[in-house]
């Protein structure tokens, strides 16, 4: 779904089980994610630890968005609605150096904010002594808010960091970890188990990405031979997959965790899909 117009999944896309009823939402935890302009959710049945279905849709504007919040399944009295949502800005700051009274300061220094338009917030990390800080769109914030009740918002940068650094605990190997959005990617760099780097991408071609993956190796002295870069995300595997091939020798397409059960109806869905919505449940 990312480079070029070669999109892998529809405007609106849609893998959902039979079984998904309205009263059982109370056992149901509702899971979201908003990434540049994509709105993925789906169902987890915390009965018998399944995911039980995800849906796509795109938007272009906060009409848009309204348009899809009226969907039936959004006032169900689930048992809670966890969102996770891309970041307009974020960084990440040492414990030791956090303070709460000069949050803003963080991520506009030397700017003067619209507090009108963003909110800043944080997360704290759960792997590393470290907090994110990150800024949102407060009317998007405002929406979903009040759209939802027992509702968790969290940062998509956080849950990301905090799945990779779990899935990388006691490792004594370099890994670079990717997870691929419309347009957009997030990189993370784990050095024998510690955070090395993070960010995000903004993308239009597929020499765009590589040259920011390559950048990533060719700075922090990885070795293309030897580190794995392991990828994730909604996009054709054979434009992405085969070109990083061409230069990193060890590229894994990450796998669904055992710990969950899934539905059949994911039988049809590339593995390294909604990872985004699957690190939510483990992180959260």
């Amino acid at each position: 779904m990312v480079t070029g117009n070669n999109n892998t999944l529809l405007k609106s896309s849609q893998y959902w089980d039979k079984r998904i009823q309205k009263e059982k939402a109370p056992s149901y935890k509702l899971l979201l994610n908003f990434s540049n302009k994509n709105f993925l959710f789906s169902i987890f049945d915390t009965t018998n630890n399944e995911f039980l279905g995800a849906k796509y849709e795109s938007f272009n504007d906060l009409n848009d968005l309204l348009v899809i919040l009226k969907y039936e399944i959004f006032s169900w009295d689930f048992q809670y609605v966890i969102i996770s949502m891309e970041t307009i800005k974020s960084t990440i700051i040492p414990n030791s150096f956090y303070d709460k009274k000069i949050i803003e300061k963080y991520l506009y220094f030397d700017t003067e904010i619209n507090k009108d338009e963003l909110k800043i917030t944080n997360d704290e990390l759960k792997y590393i002594d470290a907090t994110l800080i990150y800024s949102l769109q407060k009317e998007v914030k405002s929406i979903l808010e009040k759209k939802f009740k027992n509702i968790i918002i969290k940062s998509q940068a956080s849950i990301f960091i905090d799945s990779i650094l779990k899935k990388s605990a006691q490792s004594k190997q370099n890994s670079v970890f990717i997870d691929i959005s419309n347009k957009s990617f997030e990189i993370a760099v784990i050095k024998k188990s510690e955070l090395y780097l993070y960010n995000k991408f903004i993308f239009s071609t597929k020499e765009d990405f590589l040259y920011y993956v390559l950048n990533c190796y060719n700075t922090l002295n990885l070795d293309s031979k030897k580190d794995k870069l392991q990828i994730s995300g909604e996009f054709n595997k054979d434009e992405i997959f085969n070109s990083l091939k061409e230069y990193v020798h060890l590229v894994d397409l990450e796998k669904r965790e055992s710990l969950y059960k899934y539905s059949n109806v994911f039988n049809s869905v590339p593995e390294f899909y909604f990872h985004k919505l699957f690190n939510i449940i483990k992180c959260v």
